[in-house]
């Protein structure tokens, strides 16, 4: 039996180039919410105007049983605290590769570094109180 015709079926496709440890970060990530790749990278690409069919009010998407125990993001504010310690990750991950970096080439840090490192743990110790 044919499957039944979708009023906005997705019949476009575009090919991106990725790196293998690229692909398998992206699957991880999907697979950690419980989406498939193609879902997933829709959604981070879009949004929420990516979620086909959803309910007005539905806040997120519900669970997908094929992912047992992967917990949603219980508010806004959650998904916030989420994104900004996955930017955090990634910039602390640029400053390491830059740090090996000026190691391996024996570069001098920038005079201002130390003062730059001290804002930085203000910071971070202002956003650990409650």
């Amino acid at each position: 039996m044919p499957r039944s015709v979708k009023d906005d079926p997705r019949d476009c496709f575009k090919t991106f180039r990725f790196t293998a440890s690229e692909v398998t970060r992206l699957e991880a990530r999907a697979r950690a919410r419980g989406q498939t790749l193609s879902s997933y990278v829709r959604t981070t690409m879009l949004g929420r105007d990516a979620i086909a069919g959803a309910a007005e009010t539905d806040e997120f998407p519900p669970p997908n049983p094929a992912y047992p125990g992967i917990r949603r993001p219980s508010s806004r504010a959650d998904l916030s605290v989420r994104t900004v310690a996955e930017q955090l990750r990634r910039v602390g991950t640029n400053l390491n590769q830059i740090a090996r970096r000026m190691n391996e080439l024996r570069i001098p840090p920038p005079r201002d570094l130390t003062m730059l490192l001290d804002q930085i743990r203000t910071l971070v110790r202002q956003a650990r109180e409650p």
